[in-house]
């Protein structure tokens, strides 16, 4: 893992409660408690699954409220936005997608080379 890949971790770790890697590349699953702010840009286009929880959010100029069962697509360095309503006490939980473009060539080269066997 290269050094900007731990620092973008380390930074979404002291911004979110807790963040988990898989043994998956690319795969990240976080989960937060309330009340959390997080006001950033994001590093990577991202596709999240909201698996529990809501909170309001603002992607760019759209804002929503976010609830388990929701997929987001976001793209790289929108502005992101996140408060948690005041009535919500539960743990918010999603699983992110990290779409790195050398990261989806590489699967693509690997997958046209198998195809062309």
């Amino acid at each position: 893992m290269d050094s900007a890949a731990i620092e973008s971790i380390s930074r979404h770790i002291q911004t979110l409660n807790q963040t988990s890697l898989t043994p998956f590349e690319g795969i990240m699953v976080h989960a937060t408690e309330p009340p959390v702010e997080i006001d950033v840009i994001s590093e990577y286009t991202t596709v999240t699954f909201i698996l529990s929880g809501e909170q309001n959010m603002r992607l760019g100029d759209r804002s929503f409220i976010a609830r388990g069962g929701d997929m987001l697509f976001i793209p790289f360095q929108l502005p992101i936005s996140t408060r948690f309503l005041p009535h919500a006490h539960a743990q918010f939980t999603g699983v992110s997608l990290v779409l790195d473009e050398q990261w989806l060539a590489d699967i693509a080269a690997q997958t046209s080379l198998r195809s062309n066997r």
